[in-house]
């Protein structure tokens, strides 16, 4: 499975995919919405910083993981079904485009 990361960055602009994730999938509270677009913005933060600071994405990766556990919340059951609405985005986009 691809990492969400990965796939919202092949998006470039991934608002309208959090969008219909949260269209797709009722069980997520507008309240983790939030929380996911807010972790989204911070790791776009982080990797343009380590960029420039030409840190490795493990550090990257380390160091999300660890501001995560230091405010004692896991959001990773987030990710989950949108990595499965991505990847459906991107079938049905791979499919469209050699139908042409």
């Amino acid at each position: 499975m691809k990492n969400i990361y990965n796939l919202l960055e092949w998006f470039g602009n991934p608002s309208w995919v959090i969008l219909r994730l949260a269209q797709a999938t009722p069980e997520i509270t507008p309240r983790e919405m939030k929380i996911l677009q807010y972790r989204w913005e911070k790791h776009l933060t982080l990797t343009a910083t380590a960029q420039k600071l030409q840190i490795s994405r493990n550090r990257v990766k380390d160091l999300e993981e660890r501001a995560m556990e230091k405010i004692g919340k896991r959001w990773d059951h987030l990710f989950l079904p949108a990595v499965k609405i991505i990847e459906d985005i991107l079938n049905q986009t791979c499919s469209l485009g050699s139908q042409r």
